[in-house]
């Protein structure tokens, strides 16, 4: 599929050779390549990735994949003196998927003013600001749905017009490390009063280890607008030691007025430190000028517990990531199926339904709070708590493996990794480690 869209990217002008389009189908084209400096490195092509904070503005149903909260802050330094700053906040919400919102304004910079006669007047400038507010979830089977509200105020001289426009996604993962993501956005927009043709946005990517150290990830994404084939992208990224990123990418346009040349690529680089992240990216437009985008990332909450580390064949098991003195009282995890409610029988008589409101507890605070405490008997009932309540949860599954695996009860903690991937089956890692604990 890959070589596919490609091929498809290199001969698409041909499509769209007889449409003519308007200003306001053709608004904003160099919004492609979404917010982050990480996205404009690879030319855009996040659609089929979208595994960040900046997932609320390229496909939504990434949010549903987040083992982790982001706050992200972006500025562009754009073409012509243009320039842009965006905030994006990233929560994982366990159960109810992930959620975003973001924060951006665009200025455009002063202009100078003339009146009919052509003689100088009073300049002026504009700008433009907007928001949104982003939702993802795991429907099961590795697919994510996803969808946005987003609308913005725009200012020109003496002018000023609103638009409110909607987003939606799709996502599929793959145990491989392939991506398939489909989004549609700008449902409903406008341009001074004018409708935008909203893209459809069909993008793959695929990830893939060159070494132990070394990880890479390649994405092409295509887009439709109008009925014909409006942009092709592509994108390389090859981290490091899970510190160092480097990034290249390169898109064509097809829509008139669209960039050529050196117009169509991209370079960029990325630097990570315990929660930190720092990205770069230099985006040419030609005679036009450049871009230049700089993002940094703050991470928060828990990360995933590791795997334990393959090991030689002729171990028995692997070693857990820590010693831990083995608990055998630990209760076995739950059988990961939600039991029918029974049916009544008939001619019983039926009680009176009493409703009563809590706020739900928080088990993933409960459950680590128990582990820092030393207390994994409390922490694993916390989780089983949890999975009570919510049995979908892969993150869930996981932690309590984990815990398991700690407590020297492998069996359980391979029993709850299983569950993991079924309710989310893109996580390689575990894949990877179950299938070569299963091998021996």
């Amino acid at each position: 599929m890959l070589v596919g869209l490609l091929l498809l990217g290199w001969s698409a002008p041909r499509l769209g050779a007889q449409t003519t389009y308007s200003t306001a189908a053709t608004a904003a084209p160099l919004e492609a390549e979404g917010s982050s400096a990480r996205g404009a490195a690879m030319a855009g092509a996040m659609v089929g990735l979208a595994d960040d904070a900046s997932a609320m503005s390229s496909n939504d149903a990434g949010l549903g994949t987040l083992d982790r909260g982001g706050l992200a802050l972006h500025h562009n330094s754009w073409l012509m003196g243009l320039f842009q700053e965006q905030v994006d906040l990233a929560l994982p919400c366990g159960a109810w998927g992930g959620v975003g919102v973001n924060l951006d304004y665009l200025s455009f910079g002063s202009f100078e003013g003339r009146d009919a006669t052509g003689a100088a007047t009073a300049s002026y400038g504009g700008g433009r600001l907007g928001g949104g507010l982003h939702w993802g979830h795991g429907l099961g089977a590795g697919l994510y749905a996803g969808a946005g509200l987003e609308g913005f105020s725009e200012t020109l001289a003496q002018s000023s017009f609103t638009s409110l426009s909607g987003d939606l996604g799709l996502l599929w993962e793959s145990a491989k490390g392939s991506r398939l993501g489909v989004a549609c956005r700008n449902l409903g927009g406008s341009v001074d009063g004018n409708p935008v043709a909203a893209p459809l946005c069909v993008g793959l990517s695929q990830a893939w280890d060159l070494g132990p150290r070394v990880h890479g990830v390649a994405a092409v994404e295509g887009a439709l607008q109008s009925s014909d084939f409006s942009r092709f992208q592509a994108g390389l990224e090859a981290r490091y030691a899970g510190m160092l990123a480097l990034r290249a990418g390169y898109q064509r346009g097809f829509l008139p007025g669209a960039g050529a040349g050196l117009a169509g690529l991209s370079l960029g680089a990325g630097f990570t430190v315990k929660d930190w992240t720092l990205d770069y990216a230099f985006v040419p437009y030609g005679d036009l000028g450049s871009s230049q985008r700089i993002s940094l990332e703050r991470g928060f909450g828990a990360k995933p517990a590791p795997v334990a580390p393959r090991q030689a064949a002729s171990d028995p098991v692997p070693a857990p990531p820590r010693p831990m003195p083995a608990l055998p009282d630990l209760a076995p995890p739950p059988s990961g199926q939600v039991q029918p409610r029974p049916a009544p029988t008939p001619g019983a008589k039926v009680s009176v339904l009493n409703l009563q409101f809590s706020l739900p507890p928080d088990h993933a605070t409960n459950a680590a709070n128990f582990e820092a405490q030393g207390h994994l008997a409390e922490a694993v009932a916390e989780w089983q708590a949890a999975l009570a309540e919510t049995p979908g949860d892969a993150a869930a599954w996981r932690a309590l493996g984990d815990l398991y695996w700690r407590a020297g009860r492998q069996d359980y903690a391979t029993r709850c990794y299983e569950s993991s991937l079924r309710w989310r089956p893109g996580q390689a890692d575990l894949r990877q480690w179950l299938d070569a604990r299963q091998a021996r």
